[in-house]
């Protein structure tokens, strides 16, 4: 949000890093109720009111006509949020998909009802930016910083580190 505020205010910022796709999206623990239009009228679980999953979930919403405020959003943190759908006290609720299995675990199917990387295969979830100037002017330090978050992904993905990976994890 930043980055589109700076970006709307002519600052010259460029994206150097980045996921490739958010992974939000709009659950439902009853796969009977499952599409956009199901969702009008019921109460949605996401973090903070205006907060990144109120936009992910006014994205998602988006393409099937559905406005925000034909949802009712009830703030909670993700925990509780997975609280209330394995309890039955939701049954919609914008989430990350590592947070899928452990609502499976306690036997909660979620159906996908929407995602980000579905309503918009452009956006983005984090994206580390820098000034062009500052880019253009001394770019080494830059190069190293992408570098060294692409080292150590491959890092902790490789399985002969996976324990290494594990003890400095905990």
């Amino acid at each position: 949000q930043v980055t589109a505020q700076a970006s709307n205010a002519g600052v010259p910022y460029v994206g150097i890093f980045g996921l490739p796709h958010p992974d939000f999206l709009l659950a439902s623990t009853d796969p009977k109720k499952a599409t956009c239009k199901d969702v009008i009228g019921h109460s949605v679980g996401v973090d903070v009111i205006n907060g990144a999953r109120v936009v992910a979930l006014r994205l998602m919403l988006a393409p099937c006509g559905v406005k925000l405020d034909q949802v009712k959003q009830v703030a909670l943190p993700s925990t509780a949020t997975q609280q209330a759908l394995i309890s039955g006290r939701l049954t919609y609720g914008v989430l990350h998909m590592d947070e899928i299995p452990v609502l499976e675990e306690h036997g909660k199917p979620i159906t996908e009802v929407a995602s980000i990387r579905k309503a918009n295969p452009k956006a983005h979830m984090v994206l580390f930016t820098v000034r062009s100037d500052r880019l253009k002017a001394d770019r080494e330090p830059y190069v190293r910083f992408v570098a060294g978050l692409i080292a150590a992904a491959r890092w902790m993905k490789d399985p002969k580190t996976a324990d290494k990976f594990a003890d400095i994890a905990t």
